[in-house]
């Protein structure tokens, strides 16, 4: 009986030695795998190179397949647009509603329409329509390609395209970065368009003001660069939350613990760019 229970003391401690070293083991792999992911300093150095060898692909293949690279382009606009024009429109009909709401009020306090036109107008138009369309952009498409992608390379597709000899840079990233980027410049311009005839209806709702005066107003108070900036943060925002979130998904690793990090660090990393494009192009126009 004592020998026996020796033995089994003995297999206790042997299956006990061994999950502590496997357990050590996933951890190390866990661990190195997440800083090569999250690194906030090798992601956009290794960024560069990416986004040139995907542009110099394009260019060197672009009479090749230009029917699938177009239904592919065509698919993404379609869920990166189309699919959320009612998330843009619910959003920038809100934030029109209460934006004609503050300027009803302040109009009877201040006394100034052309000020408070021109804050709108910044406010709304060139600053939050941007902003909030690449968020939502992020939320539903830079996360599905970054899993897509990362879930391709789980799979073992990603080496099937290339012992085909498919470029995957053409076939699978070009037609993402291209669907976002037109996506993007569409719900942004469909924002502002919902935001400013929701915040005139309450304008004129509460203060009186005539529906046609108060875009003709509004409208006086915009300029070209205004515009420029608008355009310029959604084609930018477009295009990089697209290289970040195809980056991230396809140098992930073959590991299923990978698909769920890959998606917040797309998130993460294309809000901070996201930012950053807008503070740039804020502080391009001090110098105008």
């Amino acid at each position: 009986m004592k020998k026996y229970t020796e033995n089994v003391k003995k297999e206790f401690s042997e299956v006990a030695d061994f999950t502590k070293s496997a357990t050590a083991k996933v951890s190390k792999r866990v661990i190195s795998d997440g800083i090569a992911l999250i690194n906030p300093f090798t992601v956009p150095i290794r960024m560069v190179p990416f986004t040139m060898k995907t542009f110099w692909r394009v260019w060197k293949n672009k009479n090749v397949g230009r029917d699938l690279v177009l239904i592919e382009i065509t698919k993404q606009v379609y869920f990166t647009g189309v699919q959320a024009f009612w998330i843009v429109s619910l959003l920038s009909i809100a934030i029109g509603l209460l934006a004609g709401l503050q300027i009803s009020l302040l109009v009877e306090k201040i006394g100034n329409p052309s000020l408070i036109n021109k804050i709108f107008f910044r406010t709304i138009i060139v600053e939050l329509a941007p902003l909030i369309t690449a968020v939502i952009i992020i939320a539903r498409s830079g996360t599905a390609v970054s899993v897509e992608l990362s879930t391709l390379v789980y799979n073992k597709e990603i080496e099937v395209y290339d012992s085909l000899g498919i470029d995957k840079y053409y076939f699978l990233i070009y037609p993402r970065i291209l669907g976002m980027a037109l996506s993007t410049v569409a719900l942004s311009g469909f924002f502002v368009v919902m935001s400013v005839l929701a915040g005139a209806y309450m304008v004129n709702a509460i203060a009186d003001v005539p529906f046609n005066i108060y875009l003709k107003r509004l409208a006086a108070e915009g300029s070209f660069i205004d515009v420029f900036m608008l355009f310029a943060k959604s084609v930018l925002n477009g295009l990089v939350i697209a290289m970040i979130s195809c980056y991230i998904g396809l140098k992930s690793k073959p590991t299923l613990m990978q698909i769920p990090r890959v998606a917040t660090a797309a998130v993460l990393y294309s809000i901070f760019a996201v930012l950053i494009i807008t503070a740039g192009v804020d502080i391009l126009l001090l110098f105008k």
